[in-house]
């Protein structure tokens, strides 16, 4: 039940240090008996959302309220207005107690003649505690404090409250909270007041990180190494004092560099560091957007970056907050010096710049730089130097167990309001999604819903209104669907594969046996194989004698997570530089995976050679002359090249065939029952004898068509079958033997 009284100033100066607001004697008695209080207890009322002690005393009449200036210009209220204010019952389903106050310090008045004052934060919140405590405090109140003969003006900028985990029924109380023994107080200098300072950061660097902070909290989920690291390198120091760090002559690190393929979740960590760290809420800046289309205004919005850091460490020195700020796509303004050629070199001056503003004369040791990019090898050679960007940490592709993690981030929320079938296992799905980026699992996630909510509506019938009452229910099948929806980039090349393996294999005799053989062991010694890291098999053969398929269907059959196909009709009409590029970034994703397996199709035609001259690209050679024989970075990681080439002469010349490490040769069809295998294949004639005429004609006219051939490769008798083979599924020697003479005549 709300009550006017009319606002007055206080009628004793010292009440201004209270922090108390004031009534007469006889109201507070008579509220504290309504409320059922006692005399001891405090009597709190609300006005304009803030709570204040009401207290009594003589020198007031029983309408009157008295308030300190601050208080009045906070509440909004001038001497002789009537003021709005209502009795404040602690509540008991709320955890209305502070955990953490963080003050910012202003002079009023020096007792001193105006010389610098520095405090000891501790001392001074043990003082604060006394004076106020069981007090409200909300942000942007500001209390008056007297202290030695000084006088400060303290403003509330941030409140938290306990943590309510440990007790469901609890709500978080909004609005503030009341001091007491167990606060947690940060003090801070107020921007410009140059004669006061701040002692003992001790405490202060010591709560960097918020106190019930864990891991899980960033829900960034399979980059436990990467975070442990990140924090040891660039947070561990800041949790200790300038003072005790200059004792050992240690630093703190200024740079991080983030790097790795795209959706592993680089910048998710950048800006999931705002919720746990007690510093400056990150600023984050896309890359792209320093520029401008003005001369110097690209370096000046990069000083702008630092401005805060710059004027906080100017003030406030050693005890100044940390500011982080964040780079997202790195590469683009940090390129090598050089590299770009425009006329006012924009590039070049922006990396000037930022080089200057973290290691230079005057450099900053308030500043965490963080850096994320996709193409390390794009960014020059002196940011990445010690002193600068110095800790390198690659977020790569999550392991299984890290896969599951993401998994549980991401169907959390399902899980709790039992949108997930009892058959969804984020253990299985963590199996099935290998080379999966974080993204690409969140992507899952999505597509398995818009699944689910296929069966709940009428996708073509916007007219009719959904049933948001029916229940959502996830199913197994719906992230099968899924998987076959989203498929990783790091994957499996699924299209091109699928085009080459239109026709399956046909196992023709001894000689294919072999060579599946000889493939098979290849694919168990790169799976299982100790000691090889790297295994490479060239297949030489004529052509038309089946290595592309033979190639394809093996890269298949392996298994492995990363399957890739390099083949020339992928790079028409692309420059050298294009070519190398797209081929080196087909390689460098291969090392990041555990298991790789790159398919290198007719290689004397990716290099672009012909027998006139002869000529061929010397570049893209070299490039494929190193990366044939490049190991995988990371020891777990293994590598398997299946090559492919009609030309194995000229690539013995060229060098390529020594860098493989074996020599398969793919056979032509010699033998009459190896074509004679194969017709049968292709017009599905079964083995065994059949009794009929026809079928009895059928052979007869096979077996003239296998005493005519002679060492004909797979598929360009596969290709005669096709000219000559009837509707009837018949053929005709003559018109065989006709074709195949032709054929010969072109391939002579």
């Amino acid at each position: 039940m709300s009550q006017t009284l009319v606002a007055t100033q206080l009628r004793n100066p010292e009440h201004a240090y209270s922090g108390l607001t004031y009534g007469s004697k006889e109201l507070v008695d008579k509220l504290k008996k309504e409320n059922k209080l006692g005399e001891s207890d405090q009597l709190f009322v609300i006005i304009n959302g803030y709570i204040f002690v009401f207290k009594g005393d003589a020198d007031y009449r029983k309408n009157e309220i008295g308030a300190n200036k601050y208080q009045r210009e906070l509440l909004k209220m001038t001497i002789s207005q009537e003021v709005e204010f209502q009795v404040f019952k602690l509540p008991k389903d709320k955890e209305y107690r502070l955990k953490v106050l963080d003050l910012e310090i202003d002079i009023q008045s020096l007792g001193n003649g105006g010389n610098q004052i520095e405090l000891d934060d501790d001392e001074f919140a043990k003082l604060f505690k006394t004076q106020f405590r069981g007090q409200f405090f909300k942000t942007g109140q500001v209390q008056l404090f007297q202290h030695n003969q000084n006088h400060y003006l303290i403003k509330v900028t941030r409140t938290e409250n306990l943590s309510v985990e440990t007790d469901q029924n609890l709500k978080k109380f909004v609005g503030g909270g009341m001091l007491f023994d167990n606060t947690e107080i940060e003090f801070s200098v107020r921007s410009g007041i140059s004669q006061l300072k701040m002692k003992n950061v001790q405490k202060k660097t010591a709560t960097l990180f918020k106190d019930d902070f864990n891991f899980d909290q960033l829900g960034v989920g399979g980059l436990d190494k990467e975070l442990a690291d990140i924090f040891r390198r660039a947070f561990s120091s800041r949790r200790f004092s300038q003072q005790y760090l200059e004792k050992y002559g240690i630093k703190h690190i200024k740079g991080l560099l983030l790097y790795g393929p795209p959706g592993t979740g680089k910048t998710l960590i950048a800006r999931q560091l705002a919720n746990v760290l007690r510093a400056r809420p990150p600023k984050i800046v896309n890359g792209p957007e320093i520029f401008s289309k003005y001369v110097g205004e690209a370096e000046e919005n990069i000083r702008k970056l630092f401005a805060d850091a710059i004027k906080d460490q100017e003030t406030l020195g050693d005890e100044s907050d940390l500011h982080i700020i964040v780079f997202d796509e790195m590469d683009a303004i940090c390129k090598q010096r050089g590299s770009v050629s425009s006329g006012v070199g924009a590039y070049d001056n922006v990396v000037n710049q930022l080089l200057s503003m973290i290691d230079g004369v005057n450099s900053l040791n308030n500043i965490l730089v963080i850096g994320m990019t996709n193409r390390k090898d794009l960014i020059d050679e002196a940011v990445l130097r010690p002193g600068r960007f110095e800790v390198h940490i690659e977020v790569g592709l999550p392991d299984e167990k890290g896969r599951q993690q993401i998994f549980q981030i991401h169907t959390e929320n399902l899980r709790k309001n039992q949108a997930l079938y009892k058959d969804v296992n984020n253990e299985e799905l963590a199996t099935l999604t290998k080379n999966y980026t974080g993204a690409e699992i969140e992507a899952v996630v999505k597509s398995a819903s818009s699944f689910a909510f296929q069966r709940i509506q009428n996708i073509f019938n916007f007219s009719q209104r959904v049933n948001q009452q029916d229940d959502l229910k996830i199913t197994r099948a719906d992230f099968q669907n899924a998987l076959e929806e989203v498929k990783p980039q790091f994957g499996f090349d699924s299209n091109k594969f699928d085009l080459l393996l239109k026709n399956q294999l046909i196992d023709f005799g001894d000689e294919f046996q072999k060579l599946q053989k000889m493939l098979r062991g290849t694919i168990n010694q790169t799976r299982f194989g100790k000691s090889s890291k790297l295994n490479s098999i060239l297949l030489e053969g004529y052509q038309g004698s089946g290595k592309t398929s033979v190639a394809a269907y093996f890269a298949v059959e392996c298994g492995f997570p990363y399957v890739k196909l390099i083949s020339p009709e992928c790079f028409i009409g692309m420059t050298e530089d294009a070519i190398i590029n797209k081929i080196s970034k087909i390689f460098n994703d291969a090392y990041k995976s555990s298991l790789s397996c790159i398919v290198i199709d007719n290689i004397e035609r990716l290099i672009e050679y012909v027998d006139i001259g002869p000529r061929f690209s010397n570049s893209i050679l070299q490039a494929l002359l190193v990366l044939i024989k490049r190991l995988p970075d990371k020891t777990q990681n293994k590598l398997m090249i299946v090559g492919t080439t009609s030309s194995y002469q000229i690539l013995k010349q060229l060098g390529v065939v020594s860098c493989f490490n074996l020599t398969f040769k793919v056979p032509n069809l010699s033998k009459k029952e190896e074509i004679r295998t194969v017709i049968y294949n292709y017009m599905n004639i079964p083995d065994k004898d059949d009794k009929s005429e026809k079928q009895k004609k059928q052979r007869a006219q096979i077996e003239k068509i296998c005493s005519t051939i002679d060492n004909i490769p797979i598929k360009r008798l596969l290709m005669l079958l096709d000219m000559v083979c009837t509707d009837e599924n018949e053929l005709n020697y003559e018109e065989f033997k006709s074709c195949y003479q032709m054929a010969q005549m072109n391939h002579s």
